[in-house]
């Protein structure tokens, strides 16, 4: 299928705005032994990251709106990236030297919104108080299982995490619990050592993680165990029975300056059921089975903007059969901008848009029944936060049917009756123009079609869904 640019330009070129860049320090990092790397700008910490959250669903008690957690984080340093992306070569990382990173900061619950008896997803924000430090040793002894080694050496930089950013989460029960999330934080940094981070100018920390539960290599029974190191952070804690353990894989980078005013940002992520739309409703809005075609399992989620205007991850799991099923994870994005000022309340959270695209470039793995290219190939995606999913996090009304076609401004009343849409396209090619768009040929799309809302052909954005187990959210500026 052929990407209808001509449809769309003048569309977009209405309706969307351009994100701005973010100044990131980039510098030199000195490695405690004498040595030096140059040209650095991210920090990528191990996936062997560890997370708890204290005593909250799905392994703690059930999660419900106002309710406030403790979450712990831990992790060391498993690579340092250029400006470009490439890995910047040190063979005495985690032999000679490590860096490793502890934080620590209470978060509220926002929302849960079912999708289903078994699938739920849940927003949450940070609230005052949260701190992170980052260590240097020259005795590496960091160790996942038990939680010791990350609270010690020499401090290198420490910080608070500001207020109010969101993440979220999803999980399933179905066949053994399992989740996925994602998170964008902020930290003012207020310390860094001059003998570690050359320019010292840095005023903020950027730092951005998936979610996945269960853990698997990242199980750890402790935080802070044997710490050493100052800071704000509880004594040693062990792990409860009730804490929900996540693998953390993030990356950071260091902020120069304030970030500028007028740029935007997403977080989202959910669970496609296998069932497609349109089905017909019954009277108390669920689906008719027998009236509803099988279309495979999704997994997806990431973020996107924030600062620098264009920056952030994307993973879309594909699942029709044991025998048929794809990953699909972005490498870098090329282009983010939002468009449709409003928002839909109360799921705005003050955002100043309803809508974003975003466009990267991404690659195949894990491909079982399926020949597509592995990559690099260009993909865009479109969301819509129209609802926290949904109707009180319900499936669409059956009594109110959502009318809303996307791409098109959303009205008040799809905000009652319409659930957040998401679309991704994925061409066959890494090609893209100067405007931004993919210029190759789509070899897979996510939805089932043009949704019945949309009657005209011109319309942007007919190859999604709307949600119905998930979470768009929207984020203000500098959010």
């Amino acid at each position: 299928m052929k990407r209808l640019l001509s449809l769309l330009l003048s569309f977009l070129a209405v309706s969307i705005g351009t994100g701005h860049a973010e100044t990131f320090w980039t510098g030199t990092v000195f490695d405690g032994t004498g040595g030096s790397i140059s040209n650095v700008l991210n920090f990528d910490w191990s996936s062997s990251g560890s997370g708890a959250a204290q005593g909250v669903g799905p392994t703690g008690s059930p999660l419900t709106p106002g309710q406030s957690f403790t979450f712990r984080y831990e992790s060391y340093l498993f690579a340092i990236t250029d400006p470009n992306g490439q890995t910047i070569p040190s063979p005495d990382l985690n032999s000679k030297f490590e860096f490793t990173v502890v934080a620590q900061f209470p978060e509220e619950v926002v929302s849960v919104t079912p999708a289903s008896p078994t699938i739920s997803t849940a927003t949450f924000k940070t609230l005052p108080g949260g701190v992170f430090y980052i260590y240097n040793d020259t005795h590496p002894n960091s160790n996942v299982p038990n939680g010791s080694g990350f609270d010690d050496g020499t401090l290198v930089a420490k910080g608070t995490i500001d207020p109010g950013q969101f993440s979220t989460f999803t999980s399933i029960s179905s066949n053994g619990i399992t989740g996925i999330g994602s998170t964008i934080l902020y930290g003012k940094v207020t310390y860094v050592n001059p003998a570690f981070l050359i320019p010292t100018n840095i005023t903020g920390i950027r730092f951005e993680g998936t979610l996945n539960y269960p853990p698997l290599d990242s199980a750890t029974g402790a935080f802070f165990a044997g710490r050493t190191g100052e800071g704000n952070l509880d004594p040693p804690y062990t792990v409860a029975s009730n804490d929900l353990m996540l693998k953390v894989d993030g990356s950071s980078k260091f902020i120069q300056a304030p970030p500028p005013q007028g740029d935007c940002r997403v977080t989202a992520g959910g669970v496609k059921d296998g069932i497609t739309v349109p089905c017909a409703l019954k009277a108390n809005g669920m689906p008719d089975p027998k009236t509803c075609a099988e279309a495979g399992f999704d997994t997806w989620g990431g973020q996107a903007g924030a600062q620098p205007g264009v920056d952030g991850n994307w993973t879309h799991h594909h699942v029709v059969s044991p025998k048929q099923s794809f990953v699909f994870h972005s490498n870098s994005l090329f282009q983010i901008a939002c468009s449709d000022p409003g928002c839909c309340v109360p799921a705005c959270a003050n955002a100043e848009n309803h809508q974003i695209d975003f466009a990267g470039i991404g690659s195949f793995s894990n491909q079982k029944g399926y020949n597509f290219p592995t990559g690099p190939l260009c993909f865009e995606v479109h969301l819509e936060d129209i609802g926290e999913p949904g109707p009180g996090g319900r499936w669409p009304s059956a009594t109110t049917p959502c009318t809303h076609c996307p791409g098109t401004p959303i009205e008040p009343g799809d905000c009652v009756n319409c659930t957040d849409y998401y679309e991704l396209l994925i061409y066959d090619s890494a090609a893209y123009d100067t405007d931004g768009y993919c210029t190759g040929n789509v070899i897979y799309y996510n939805g089932p079609g043009v949704p019945g809302s949309c009657t005209d052909p011109n319309d942007p954005h007919l190859f999604g869904y709307f949600t119905r187990a998930g979470n768009v959210q929207m984020h203000p500026e500098n959010n």
